[in-house]
């Protein structure tokens, strides 16, 4: 990771979601292919309840990086926050398939 995303990662771990999720979006704009900066997005607005932005910024990450395991357990998280069963499913076993355990 670099510098500037570990920082914002810090952020939201002190419970900076708000902070964090500015300084990544201006993170986002340097560097829109990596799928570590759109995870942490997507970290960043679920813990501010924003499950639907989440959800998009889960699958830009997995636009990037289709076997990154991580986003495709979020996703499916969100999906189900959201009431969107089937979606989550179709998460789950996304991730399964990487990953058995």
């Amino acid at each position: 990771m670099s510098d500037a995303l570990d920082e914002a990662v810090e952020r939201l771990r002190d419970g900076d979601a708000e902070g964090a999720l500015a300084d990544l979006r201006v993170l986002a704009t340097r560097e829109p292919l990596n799928a570590d900066v759109h995870f942490q997005i997507g970290q960043c607005l679920a813990a501010l309840g924003q499950f639907g932005p989440a959800t998009v910024a889960y699958k830009m990450a997995l636009r990037q990086a289709p076997t990154f395991l991580g986003a495709w357990v979020q996703l499916g998280l969100c999906a189900r926050e959201l009431g969107q069963l089937d979606d989550a499913i179709r998460a789950g076993e996304a991730a399964l398939q990487l990953r058995e355990d």
